[in-house]
C-alpha cells in the first residue's frame, strides 16, 4: 500500500481533469430562441417585410372597402351602355362615386357627369386617382401580369404599362427593352410628393401630372432610344356576368352552331355586344336540376375558369334553357394541346 502526498495528488488530479476535458467534445454555446426558430434570419426578415407590406397596402384597404360605409371616387376605363332601369351608363373618363359593393362584378355608383345613380360593372372602372388623362396607359394588373403581356412577340422597344404598385400611394411603370440583348422588362416606381403633389420617376425631375411625366419620357431621347414609345393597348372589357343570374332571352343573339353533344347544342352568340357561348340544353334534362346547377356555377369566379354569365329560362318558361358562358376563341384545352 502506498499513498500520495497532497501536492502530488493535486498535480495529478488537474492533469487528468484537463486531459478529460480535451477528449470531450466542446459544448455548443447556448442558442437564442429566435436563432433556433429562424436559421436564415435575413430571409425571414425579408418575408416579414413583404407580409407587412401586403397587409398594409392590399388586405387592410380591401377590408376597408368591403365593410366601410364611406364612398370612393372612381374613373371609368371603358364606356358602358345601361340596358335596364337599375343600371347607369358610362363614358370613358367619367368620374364616379361608388357607394355600395353589391358583388365583385357589380357596384352601385353615381355618375358625376350625368348625376344618375345605378349599378355599374366593376371591370369598367378603376379606383386609382390621378389617371384620368392617362387611361390609355393605365391597366389594373400586377407586376407578373405586366411582364407576361409585355413579353408577347411583336411589341416594339419602349412599349409600356402604367399600373398599381405594391407600395401605398405609388404607381409603377413597366417598360419593354429590346435594343440590348434579349428582351427584358424594367420596372420603375412612380412616386407622388404628399406636399407638392408632384410626380417623380427619379429624384431629378418632377411633374404636375402623370400625363406630363409620360409625355416627357416619350419625347426625351435616352442614349439612342426613347425610354417610352407607346402604351400597350388594353384588351376589350370582359363579358359581363348577369347581376341576378337570369338573362333576358331578348338580349342574346344566337349565331352559328359549333358543336352538338349529349348535353345539347352549342352556339356562338352575342350578349351585350360581346361574343359569348350559348349552350342549349336538351329536353331530356330535368329543368329544375339545370337551373340549380346554373345557380351554383354562377357563383364561381376565378381568372382561370370560364365563367357562367347567366341562364336564359326558368321553371315557367317553355323554351329550352340556355347557359351563357364566356367565349374561349381557341376552343377546348385538350384540342389546343394536340395542335402544332
Amino acid at each position: 500500500t502506498v499513498y500520495m502526498g497532497r501536492g502530488l495528488f493535486h498535480h495529478v488530479f488537474h492533469r487528468l481533469h484537463k486531459s478529460k476535458k480535451e477528449r470531450e467534445p466542446a459544448a455548443e454555446p447556448h442558442k437564442r430562441f429566435h436563432h433556433w426558430l429562424s436559421p436564415n434570419r435575413a430571409a425571414d426578415t425579408a418575408d416579414e417585410k413583404i407580409r407587412r407590406c401586403v397587409t398594409t397596402n392590399k388586405i387592410e384597404p380591401w377590408f376597408g372597402r368591403a365593410f366601410s360605409p364611406h364612398t370612393e371616387q372612381a374613373t371609368a376605363l371603358y364606356s358602358f351602355f345601361a340596358q335596364t332601369d337599375q343600371e347607369v351608363s358610362l363614358k370613358k373618363g367619367d368620374i364616379l362615386i361608388v357607394e355600395f359593393h353589391q358583388s365583385e362584378e357589380w357596384l352601385e355608383a353615381t355618375n358625376m357627369e350625368t348625376k344618375k345613380k345605378g349599378f355599374i360593372p366593376a371591370s369598367h372602372i378603376t379606383m386609382e386617382r390621378n389617371v384620368t388623362k392617362v387611361l390609355n396607359a393605365w391597366q389594373d394588373i400586377n407586376r407578373m401580369e405586366a411582364e407576361w403581356k409585355l413579353l408577347m412577340s411583336g411589341l416594339p422597344h419602349g412599349t409600356f404599362i402604367l399600373r398599381p404598385s405594391s407600395y401605398a400611394n405609388k404607381s409603377a411603370l413597366s417598360v419593354l427593352f429590346t435594343s440590348d440583348g434579349p428582351r427584358k422588362i424594367k420596372h420603375y416606381r412612380v412616386t407622388k410628393d404628399s406636399t407638392t403633389n408632384e410626380f417623380k420617376l427619379s429624384s431629378s425631375k418632377s411633374f404636375f401630372s402623370l400625363h406630363q411625366l409620360l409625355r416627357y419620357y416619350t419625347d426625351k431621347v435616352n442614349g439612342h432610344h426613347r425610354l417610352l414609345s407607346h402604351p400597350l393597348p388594353k384588351p376589350p372589357p370582359p363579358a359581363l356576368q348577369a347581376r341576378e343570374f337570369s338573362i333576358d332571352r331578348s338580349q342574346v343573339e344566337l349565331g352559328k352552331r359549333i358543336h352538338s353533344g349529349s348535353f345539347g347544342r352549342t352556339y356562338l352568340a352575342t350578349y351585350r355586344s360581346c361574343e359569348v357561348i350559348a349552350k342549349r340544353a336538351s329536353s331530356s334534362k330535368s329543368r329544375s336540376h339545370l337551373l340549380e346547377v346554373g345557380k351554383l356555377l354562377h357563383q364561381l369566379s376565378h381568372p382561370r375558369l370560364v365563367r357562367l354569365l347567366g341562364v336564359c329560362g326558368d321553371n315557367s318558361d317553355d323554351q329550352p334553357i340556355l347557359y351563357i358562358t364566356e367565349y374561349a376563341p381557341r376552343g377546348r384545352l385538350q384540342d389546343f394541346l394536340r395542335t402544332d
